[in-house]
């Protein structure tokens, strides 16, 4: 059998017409439309097992919630999942499960169970009593996986047997809900609209987009209401203009306080909390001042005061640890200077979930059912195509796949198959292409494929499967060829094998000696590099560079002079002070580290001189410069960075930093990022440079690298700075900043008109918590800016620079975010006279 260990790809027709919305009636008969809209299905093409059931005794659904009416219970086996698909893998979905037991099987006895997204837990479940009480539960993620698995799971027999009622999936904007990612979840446990007029009704989709459930808030403060619309402003996690047109204030005896019940968790953990706020009332006086304080058990959340706009969504969002407690939860206060009570329209609370982006599918029986439901579908589908490319994919195909006679395309490329080939593919009528390239298969591929008509067979890198008419695996007549050719050339083998073992016991007694050494190396001391790069004599570095004539930069380790080689080609010269105690291990870092690692958002490394005491680096030459420069320049320079070259330029250097991550063994840790450190070229594509810091990161058995604490202050990450552990998740931290910069287009630490040292990340998360993003952005860089690219960054400043490492991405994260959000400002459409419309 296959071992799932990575996403499924299957391609289909989406059956209904709300963009991405599963909805499905679990133990449903037929298609309908309730009042909402919302086009529901029965769950059989999304699951193989489980019983349908009525709940005849009390009717508790009825028209409005129709599919209430109907369970699918599972007899069958200890754990039954769905498979939910198409998902887009990398997006933030809303997961919603509705489970009614009202007695169905007249024992009242409510069961309890497991809910399971994919691998993981999502939540332990029980009723309350055995009455029609329809409980739900919620969970806000990031898919990594096509088909998402969706599981019941029996705690034991005597607590029942699974049931559920009614299971949705909504996709989400990526600028929503900021702590989600392919890491962290949330889990829902409150969405209060504060003063609703319908206190029997929701407010959800049509009116909330993304079918969010905004229940009517249980207490009783005077309302406000609105007949205006409220603009939801840059944030598209914003509740909907119908829930920001009502609001509540304090009451006339307590003007100044309003305390708001919370419905807690029974678990310990972080807690987000996001309050939204809009001022409603337009005859205020120009004297009138509406500003207060956000409280969480009398601990205040927000920075600065809030203040809401006239008919504008704002909200305050945060994540903040939080355990069991029965004193008082939410608070309201206004401030010394206000003279109107404190306002609020909505509260969402949801407890932090966090999950193994890496989580195994189970392998018991699921590729039968993922043939199953294709196979259950065929009839809705125009073609069906099986994409499992470089899915880590391990085990022999299955033959029952040959039962999906639909087929026209299957594609197993680039993963760990191994077995033979079924001889039944060949049985596929409509097969077109089939694609098992690299992999490890086995045998002789079947006569049946091999003489198929009109079928595209692709089997190249499979080096031990057969076939007499290709050559796709080595022939029995070279083995004893094979055999004499090992055993003449085996001692010549062993002999440099021996050799080059003394060459590298050679070359690290050398660097050790240079690492000891506290002062610059005497003349005589050589420098081992390993390196396919170019050795230079000084005599020719004196010529490429003129006599050091032109210094273009220059740093901790030394000057660097603008040079070229005989080619013409430019190059950066770098070269070592002679007051620098840490150039020679400095540059034998950056040669070594530069030596062995390639990718085109890293500075190329053309070559060095070691000869006598001088340590020259030769780099490519980045003609535009460092970021920092243009970032803070001249307002030309700053004008020439519009917002889709800022957001390219974070991609490429997101890109780059990636790789030192995760395509490098063990990851390198740069420890010095900073704009300063991001250079440009003609193009203003971004490549990382200066890895004289660097580190090799820890490797799978611990979890950080303790050392000195090496850097520029203001992109430090404080957890580094009074631990001295050192993990990638510190170079995360100073990317943060990094964002921060090309989105604000101030440094990290400056100066105000009063003579004071200011954190610009400190006043920035200000900003963002209060919704205030606007003010945060860059006007040099222009108008068109795309909202929802703006809360991307946002979101990325927030979670980059969290205080626990935990909290933070990797980098694979951050790409993904940075290049939805250059796609979203490609969106930006321009009108006919050429101003910027901005998408709805």
């Amino acid at each position: 059998m296959l071992s799932l260990l990575m996403v499924f790809a299957i391609f289909s027709s989406p059956v209904f017409g709300q963009p991405g919305f599963i909805s499905l009636d679990c133990g449903g008969t037929e298609n309908y439309i309730d009042d909402a809209g919302i086009q529901w299905m029965p769950d059989d093409a999304y699951i193989n097992s489980g019983q349908k059931l009525n709940i005849s005794n009390n009717n508790p659904g009825g028209k409005q919630s129709r599919q209430w009416n109907t369970l699918r219970r599972f007899p069958e086996r200890r754990k039954s999942c769905y498979l939910l698909t198409p998902v887009e893998i990398g997006r933030k979905y809303l997961l919603r499960g509705t489970f009614v037991y009202g007695n169905y099987d007249n024992l009242n006895s409510p069961p309890q169970f497991d809910l399971l997204l994919d691998a993981d837990i999502w939540d332990g479940f029980s009723f309350s009593d055995s009455s029609t009480y329809a409980v739900q539960k919620e969970i806000i993620f990031m898919a990594n996986f096509d088909p998402t698995q969706v599981c019941l799971a029996r705690v034991n027999e005597s607590n029942g047997l699974p049931i559920i009622s009614s299971l949705e999936l909504r996709p989400l904007n990526q600028s929503m809900y900021w702590p989600v990612n392919q890491a962290s979840s949330l889990l829902r446990l409150e969405y209060s609209d504060f003063g609703a007029q319908d206190l029997d009704k929701n407010i959800r989709y049509p009116d909330d987009p993304f079918d969010r459930l905004w229940s009517p808030s249980v207490v009783d403060f005077p309302s406000i209401t609105s007949e205006n619309k409220v603009s939801m402003g840059v944030a598209y996690e914003q509740p909907p203009s119908l829930v920001m047109q009502t609001a509540e204030t304090s009451y006339p005896s307590s003007p100044t306080t309003m305390d708001l019940p919370y419905r807690r968790s029974s678990r310990s953990g972080n807690l987000y909390i996001s309050m939204y706020f809009a001022e409603l009332q337009a005859d205020l006086n120009a004297t009138d001042i509406r500003e207060f304080d956000f409280f969480l058990d009398n601990k205040k959340l927000n920075d600065a005061p809030i203040q809401p706009i006239y008919l504008q969504s704002s909200n305050i969002s945060v994540l903040v640890p939080y355990g069991k407690t029965d004193t008082e939860a939410f608070r309201l206060q206004a401030t010394n200077r206000s003279t109107l009570s404190p306002i609020t329209s909505a509260l969402e609370t949801c407890r932090q979930k966090t999950q193994r982006p890496q989580g195994t599918f189970t392998t018991d029986g699921f590729w039968e059912r993922i043939v199953a439901y294709i196979f259950r579908n065929m009839h809705t589908m125009n073609q069906v195509n099986v994409n499992l490319s470089k899915k880590s994919l391990t085990g022999s195909i299955p033959a029952t796949i040959s039962r999906l006679t639909a087929l026209e395309i299957i594609d197993l490329s680039d993963n760990k198959l191994n077995g033979t080939i079924p001889e039944s593919l060949a049985s596929l009528t409509n097969l077109k292409k089939l694609d098992l390239e690299n992999n490890d298969l086995t045998g002789t591929v079947p006569a049946g494929l091999t003489s198929k008509k009109n079928l595209n067979l692709s089997l190249s890198g499979n080096v031990h499967l057969c076939d007499e008419g290709h050559n796709y695996c080595r022939r029995k007549s070279s083995k004893n060829g094979l055999i004499i050719g090992l055993a003449v050339g085996g001692g010549f083998v062993a002999l440099l094998i021996i050799c080059s073992i003394l060459v590298l016991l050679i070359a690290e007694i050398q660097e050790k000696t240079m690492l000891q050494a506290k002062s610059p190396v005497s003349p005589n001391t050589q420098v081992v590099i390993k390196s396919i790069c170019i050795e230079y004599s000084y005599e020719e570095v004196k010529e490429m560079t003129s006599e050091f004539t032109k210094q273009i930069g220059g740093g901790g380790y030394g000057p660097v002079f603008y040079g070229k080689l005989e080619n013409g080609q430019e190059v950066a010269v770098k070269t070592s002070s002679e007051t620098s105690d840490q150039g020679t291990r400095e540059f034998k870092t950056e040669a070594d580290l530069l030596s062995k690692v390639h990718h085109k958002n890293l500075v190329s490394l053309l070559g060095y001189c070691c000869e006598g005491a001088h340590r020259i680096l030769i780099y490519e030459f980045m003609p535009s410069g460092s970021l920092h420069q243009h970032l803070h320049g001249t307002s030309s320079s700053k004008r020439c960075l519009n917002w889709e070259k800022r957001l390219d330029i974070a991609l490429n250097a997101a890109q780059g930093l990636e790789y030192l991550h995760s395509g490098c063994k063990p990851p390198i840790i740069h420890r010095d990022i900073k704009t300063a450190n991001i250079l440009l070229s003609e193009r203003l594509e971004a490549k990382i440079a200066d890895f004289g810091l660097s580190k090799d990161g820890p490797t799978s058995e611990v979890t950080h690298v303790s050392t000195n604490v090496k850097g520029t202050f203001g992109y430090v990450d404080p957890q580094y700075t009074n631990t001295g552990n050192l993990t990638e998740k510190s170079d995360v931290y100073s990317f943060g900043i990094v964002i921060l910069e090309i989105m604000s287009g101030r440094k990290p630490l400056y100066t105000n008109n009063s003579g004071e040292r200011v954190n610009i990340l400190s006043s920035s998360k200000s900003m963002i918590c209060g919704g205030d993003i606007e003010r945060l952005i860059d006007k040099d860089a222009g108008e068109n800016f795309h909202p929802g690219a703006m809360s991307k960054l946002a979101g990325l400043i927030m979670s980059c620079t969290e205080e626990q490492l935990n909290d933070r991405p990797n980098m694979s994260h951050i790409v993904s975010e940075l290049r939805e959000a250059l796609q979203l400002h490609h969106t930006v459409e321009k009108g006919d006279d050429g101003a910027v419309v901005h998408p709805n």
